[in-house]
């Protein structure tokens, strides 16, 4: 039982994880990110964290673009 409710979380969370992967503000993310426009990237994150509290990337990606560095 504890190895097929171990089998169910991990696949739980990569699905978790793919949806988080495909939402539309974090794509636009990207797409301003790479554009090189770090305010509207930081807002769009910040739009994905709303979502996604616990999305650990996308808050990762605002500290980085929010950094003075």
């Amino acid at each position: 039982f504890q190895r097929l409710a171990t089998t169910l979380d991990a696949r739980l969370s990569e699905r978790v994880q793919a949806l988080k992967a495909s939402d539309p503000e974090r794509s636009k993310a990207l797409e301003q990110e790479d554009a090189g426009n770090r305010t509207a990237a930081v807002e769009l994150y910040k739009q994905v964290v709303a979502k996604f509290p616990d999305y650990e990337r996308a808050q990762q990606k605002i500290d980085k673009l929010t950094s003075r560095s």
